[in-house]
């Protein structure tokens, strides 16, 4: 184990020399969509509890996909952006659509559609989108 360490780092301070670039595409874990995710469901369960609690959820899930916005792959930043209006539009139409029927205190929780949706088309895109090897060397 510390000589695979130790073989790393020599391998990748000296190709540096050569004019090469070391990119080390590890396995992404979608830490930031899963914890938006689970923040929209927590915020659903802790609802019906007390309400004026679970919108704190809520808006610290707005603020992990807020994040996860900020931090797009720009490679593919048309992709995103076309997805992300598309989502955004359908999500007011869907929350104006469904507003009427959820009572008055928790209405506003249907705004937890839209971290939810754009969670998982992150997720989506970036298991759809990753097509290179886990490691490589690149002139």
């Amino acid at each position: 184990f510390i000589q695979t360490i130790l073989s790393f780092i020599v391998m990748h301070s000296e190709l540096n020399k050569f004019g090469m670039e070391f990119i080390d595409k590890t396995n992404k874990v979608y830490l930031q969509d899963i914890i938006s995710i689970s923040l929209v469901g927590v915020s659903i369960g802790i609802a019906f509890l007390y309400s004026p609690i679970c919108y704190i959820f809520l808006l610290t899930s707005l603020v992990f996909v807020a994040d996860r916005i900020i931090h797009l792959d720009y490679r593919h930043y048309r992709l995103y952006a076309i997805e992300l209006g598309a989502i955004i539009l359908i999500s007011i139409f869907f929350v104006a659509f469904l507003y009427q029927y959820i009572t008055k205190p928790l209405g506003l929780l249907l705004f937890g559609i839209v971290p939810t949706l754009i969670s998982l088309t992150c997720i989506i895109n970036n298991c759809l989108l990753s097509k290179r090897n886990k490691d490589t060397i690149i002139k």
